[in-house]
């Protein structure tokens, strides 16, 4: 504020609470809390503030404690070098202090603080005070994000604090002294926060416009502060990839609360995935303008660590159903090389029952192999509509793989119960990882029954919210030993368990948790001990049409098909059995035993083929390999891929027959790829 003869006035009352204001606000935005300690004569006389009090988890009566309180919250395993570095700093010429310690706070745990603070020295050197903040780093920690406290660019931090504090330096009193370490600190988190922090103009006509960003964003960005303070959002990030960020900063301007939301964004080349906060700065500014705080958190690594989190949750319940799938396995082959060699030796009464039981038995492990390798595949997270009457009911195998011989299990499936929208892969691991507890909770034998049906109005055993389409739930009861109170609050948290070293990870029924959030619903338990336990899934019903079990005309036609197929794999058995089916369809054959020979055979051009039939997985060039090659000197060829794999990327590309391939559908294949041809 200018007075008639150009000088500085002092801030009033008014403007000075209203800075205060907008700091403490910024503070507590940021979980900054601010102090100042008297260092003269060895004393250690503490200021906090109450942002930091509120970081600490202490009382108003904190603000001024004595030294020794903050050595006590101190983790033991860091309080004798968080306190020896303190002292150190004090005793030398250091201008400036650093620190990452944990403290403990009684009843909540342990918490992770980065301490950044600036030190007075008189002319002698010796410490006048130490003024700094303390910034709660837990989440940063525990996400094991390469989000670190950055360390003090000191030339350009100590030239923007002079240059800040320019002005109030000329001010003798105490106000401006409280404002100019209000400031200083605000300056020394903004410039060493392992966040993108940026400050945004936003104009009377809607424009938002950079005022500021911190070091962090700029190596975020890839470009220097220079060149972004000025610019309009859309000239740094894209006229395409601003939109989502200027949607959230204008419901920021027009409600006036905090905007959040998580994107990709790519910058300086690298894409990232972040979880950004916009708040207005209170109150209006020069011109009407107004401003915004937004702070972005990078995630990727993170999500990264999901990912792996949810294939390792994977794999361990695959590893849990090994044994069984084993027992299931021995029992299919059993069953084939009985059979076989009955009919090998001629004895049997009616060859035809056989025959059925053979293929009865290699449908089965047939259908138990694709599931396993379903749930082993690592893939994304894929939402689509499921309907429980019919997929539940096929996953009985699987179960019963993973449970022993001693088990009985019972599946019942309400027909009216609504289909849902979520992961299928995520829901056969959920019912999986539920029943590995149940068979583990039942060491002597016992029962496992799922049931699946609507929730009626009232009946949840928990609050849930309203639906469009009610919900359904799928419980999982076992009469096993069952748990108590103390575990059951627990059971759901990762890496629980109360099973011995080695049996179990406690990722099972973490998983089960994280199934149902996910999906929009929640997982509950209810059990005693030496009652059973009861896991249920609730989640909402969906209004989408389930189109993956329509049904297939019955009445297809299985008639003689003509034309000549080069066949390609490197089997020799596999050959065998697939030739002789192709060839009672009425289809000449040529076989060749590796890509390179199918290859040589369409070179030759000795004769002209109708169709390709090729296996993915081969040595030297694989399937895949094969038919980009072929497209390019023969586009007009149809070709089938046929894979033992459940390939996510080559599924993606190509449309593939997995194997083994019943001869109803590998003729309706056959038979459509012919008729595209002409």
């Amino acid at each position: 504020m200018k007075s008639v003869d150009g000088l500085e006035e002092p801030l009033t009352d008014a403007a000075l609470r209203q800075r205060v204001a907008e700091l403490s606000r910024v503070q507590r935005i940021g979980r900054i809390g601010g102090f100042e300690i008297d260092l003269r004569d060895g004393q250690f006389f503490n200021q906090r503030s109450p942002e930091y009090l509120s970081v600490h988890g202490v009382t108003t009566d904190a603000a001024r404690e004595a030294h020794e309180a903050w050595v006590q919250r101190v983790h033991p395993e860091d309080r004798g070098r968080a306190e020896t570095h303190f002292k150190n700093c004090v005793a030398g010429d250091a201008r400036h202090y650093s620190s990452e310690y944990r403290i403990v706070l009684p009843g909540k745990g342990v918490r992770w603080i980065s301490a950044i603070a600036e030190i007075d020295r008189d002319e002698a050197g010796a410490p006048l005070r130490m003024i700094g903040v303390h910034i709660d780093i837990t989440r940063t920690k525990e996400a094991e994000e390469a989000l670190r406290a950055s360390e003090l660019a000191l030339k350009e931090s100590e030239q923007r604090l002079r240059d800040l504090n320019a002005g109030l330096e000329k001010l003798a009193d105490e106000r401006a002294r409280q404002l100019a370490s209000s400031r200083a600190q605000l300056q020394a988190f903004f410039d060493n926060s392992p966040d993108w922090l940026t400050l945004q103009r936003c104009t009377p006509d809607g424009r938002f416009i950079y005022v500021d960003i911190n070091p962090t964003c700029e190596e975020a960005y890839g470009l220097p502060r220079s060149r972004v303070i000025g610019r309009r959002v859309e000239e740094i990030l894209g006229e395409e990839g601003a939109q989502i960020t200027l949607a959230h900063f204008r419901e920021c301007v027009r409600t006036g609360k905090p905007q959040r939301y998580v994107t990709h964004r790519t910058m300086a080349g690298i894409t990232r995935f972040i979880d950004v906060i916009s708040a207005l700065v209170p109150g209006a500014h020069d011109r009407g303008d107004r401003f915004l705080l937004t702070s972005a958190r990078d995630l990727t690594d993170h999500q990264r660590l999901e990912t792996q989190l949810r294939q390792a949750q994977k794999m361990d319940a695959i590893g849990q159903l090994t044994g069984g799938v084993a027992h299931d396995f021995n029992n299919l082959l059993t069953i084939v090389l009985g059979n076989a060699t009955l009919l090998k030796k001629g004895i049997a009464k009616d060859p035809t029952k056989l025959v059925d039981n053979i293929l009865l038995a290699g449908e089965r492990g047939s259908a138990l192999t694709r599931q396993l390798l379903s749930l082993a595949r690592n893939r994304p997270l894929t939402r689509q509509v499921i309907d429980l009457t019919a997929h539940v009911p096929k996953m009985t195998e699987m179960l019963r793989s993973s449970l022993r011989g001693d088990i009985n299990l019972r599946i019942s499936v309400d027909p009216n119960a609504g289909a849902i929208e979520a992961d299928i892969g995520e829901l056969e691991i959920a019912l999986l990882n539920v029943a590995v507890n149940a068979r583990d909770a039942m060491p002597t034998g016992g029962q496992f029954i799922i049931d699946v049906r609507e929730v009626e109005s009232g009946s949840p055993p928990v609050e849930l919210p309203p639906a469009q389409y009610g919900y359904v739930a799928i419980a999982a009861q076992d009469n096993g030993m069952g748990m108590p109170a103390d575990v059951i609050t627990r059971a759901f948290e990762p890496f629980f368990t109360t099973k011995m070293l080695g049996s179990g990870t406690g990722l099972g029924l973490s998983q089960v948790f994280g199934f149902a959030k996910s999906s929009g619903g929640i997982a509950h338990i209810a059990s005693q001990p030496g009652e059973g336990t009861c896991v249920t899934i609730i989640l909402p019903v969906t209004g989408k049409k389930d189109h993956s079990a329509s049904s297939v005309d019955g009445d297809r036609s299985l008639r003689r098909l003509s034309g000549r197929v080069l066949l390609v794999d490197d089997n020799e058995e596999v050959i065998t059995v697939t030739k002789a089916m192709i060839s009672a369809m009425g289809l000449e054959v040529e076989t060749a035993a590796s890509a390179a020979e199918a290859l040589e055979r369409l070179a030759a051009g000795l004769v002209r083929f109708d169709l390709m039939l090729t296996d993915v997985v081969m040595p030297d060039m694989s399937g895949v390999d094969l038919v980009r090659v072929v497209h390019r000197l023969h586009a007009e060829l149809p070709i089938i891929l046929m894979s033992g794999y459940n390939d996510a990327s080559t599924a993606n590309e190509y449309h593939i027959l997995r194997k083994p391939v019943p001869y109803d559908k590998l003729h309706e294949v056959i038979q459509a790829s012919l008729k595209s041809a002409y």
